[in-house]
């Protein structure tokens, strides 16, 4: 099943992800659980990770879940590193 979401706050860690409370009912939300997560970053780079959920709370319309890294590649701590970099 695939969830839904907006990418809210992303680091070298972890990732905040914001989705639709009507996803709630169809993919679990529990702490501990691992989910892959996959985006396009603003620089047109694709970045695949695995996150275990360590949080979630319900806010007005939305779910926000906080997620932190199983294990990143080399190759994806490079790309988020060279996004995360200040201009």
């Amino acid at each position: 099943a695939t969830l839904d979401g907006v990418i809210k706050n992303i680091s070298m860690t972890g990732l905040g992800l914001e989705i639709d409370p009507r996803n709630e009912s169809n993919i679990p939300h529990e702490i501990g659980e691992v989910f892959q997560v996959g985006t396009i970053l603003p620089n047109a780079r694709e970045v695949k990770v695995s996150c275990t959920l360590v949080r979630s709370s319900k806010g007005r319309g939305s779910i926000s879940l906080g997620m932190t890294y199983v294990e990143l590649s080399d190759d994806t701590r490079k790309t988020l590193g060279f996004f995360l970099l200040p201009t």
